[in-house]
């Protein structure tokens, strides 16, 4: 970093010794000049000393070079037998004038010095405040380089760190299927051979087992979905939303006519999407409606409104709603609100919800009161479609 190099103020034995080689300079130039000005204007040489001391030394220097250039002058330029040397008005006059003009010199020249020496100040504020300025900058620019390499070191060991979990949830969950499959098919032929031999107690533990087979099959099935959603994802294409729910509501069709559903929409955008994962996440949503339903017949209707650069879309119901301090804890996974015994499920369907709306650079929330239903909110980047349309007139 460079740096401004600037004077400081004199010291005081070097202004003064300033005072003492000017007024000796003075006398030097005064006695050359003698023969040819045969004794007139002996201090004009002195002048010149008192103007460059009050400049450089100031005031107190000065005035000790007036001083010492009258005294000079007397002594040593004018003849004793000259007329100066004689008590007369005229002479009074051109003495006076000398210290007038002398003194007027150290005014007019104390005042250069004086604005010489703010100006230095200044300088060597500038100069400070500049090396600060520098000094600050310098520290921001390297911490922002080591934060900006930190937060690199950092989203690179997260995305590793991410793709060896998604990894191995799938490997894991993938893994674990089959010796499922298998604990749960020999209980369940255990149970058909020698079910007439075994007793109750028998019969209800083998009938345990299958269930917790079958619930683990499915939990794994459920875990396996949720980490395909960063793995398998396809790549975003142009989505109609109304056909991605037409597709959850047809695969919902079931759980629709067993507990008289009504499933309605308005007219839904396009967006950059993945249309599995789209209609994915509206099956979750309806059918998180429905399962959750009221006294009433479950109503869920899907509407849409833009907001700048994104969609923000609503997913309502009538169920029967939550607390609404539970409103962040249902994205997570395997956290549930109800016992197995009220509602099946592993707590895993909100959590694709949002780990499908975060994959297409989204938000997902909710907002619910118990007994007045749950209304969920996701946005999505809205799409530019190109513009297909026939252009008008052309050949017939």
């Amino acid at each position: 970093m460079q740096r401004l190099q600037l004077s400081t103020h004199p010291s005081t034995a070097l202004r003064y010794g300033a005072a003492v080689a000017s007024v000796a300079v003075a006398l030097g130039v005064g006695a050359t000049l003698a023969p040819v000005l045969q004794g007139e204007l002996p201090f004009v040489p002195f002048f010149a000393a008192t103007a460059a001391t009050a400049s450089f030394g100031g005031l107190g220097p000065s005035l000790l070079s007036t001083v010492l250039g009258f005294v000079a002058g007397m002594l040593l330029i004018i003849r004793p037998n000259h007329v100066w040397w004689t008590a007369t008005p005229h002479n009074f006059a051109v003495f006076g004038t000398y210290l007038v003009g002398a003194l007027t010199i150290v005014i007019i020249s104390r005042a250069m010095h004086r604005a010489r020496e703010r100006a230095i100040d200044r300088q060597i504020e500038l100069q400070r405040e500049m090396g600060e300025r520098l000094q600050a900058e310098e520290a921001l620019r390297k911490a922002h380089d080591e934060l900006e390499l930190r937060v690199q070191e950092r989203t690179a060991e997260l995305a590793r760190s991410n793709a060896e979990l998604q990894q191995f949830a799938y490997v894991a969950s993938h893994d674990l299927q089959e010796p499922l499959r298998m604990v749960s098919n020999f209980t369940q032929l255990l149970a058909e051979r020698y079910g007439p031999k075994l007793d109750n107690d028998a019969r209800e533990f083998i009938a345990f087992a299958v269930e917790g087979a079958t619930r683990m099959q499915t939990l794994v099935q459920d875990l396996l979905a949720l980490s395909r959603v960063g793995t398998r994802g396809k790549h975003l294409e142009v989505v109609r939303l109304d056909e991605a729910v037409d597709r959850a509501v047809a695969n919902l069709e079931l759980a629709i006519q067993d507990n008289g559903a009504l499933v309605s929409h308005d007219e839904l955008p396009e967006v950059m999407a993945d249309s599995s994962q789209m209609m994915q996440l509206f099956q979750n949503l309806i059918g998180n409606g429905i399962k959750f339903k009221g006294a009433e017949p479950p109503l869920v209707f899907i509407s849409a409104a833009r907001n700048a650069k994104e969609w923000t879309l609503s997913v309502r119901d009538n169920g029967i709603g939550f607390e609404p301090q539970y409103a962040e804890r249902i994205f997570a996974v395997f956290q549930r609100l109800h016992s197995r015994d009220e509602y099946q499920g592993n707590g895993i369907g909100l959590a694709i919800c949002r780990k499908i709306v975060e994959r297409h650079q989204g938000r997902i929330w909710a907002e619910s009161k118990p007994g007045s239903g749950t209304t969920f909110y996701f946005t999505m980047p809205a799409a530019r479609v190109p513009d297909v349309r026939p252009k008008q007139g052309g050949a017939a």
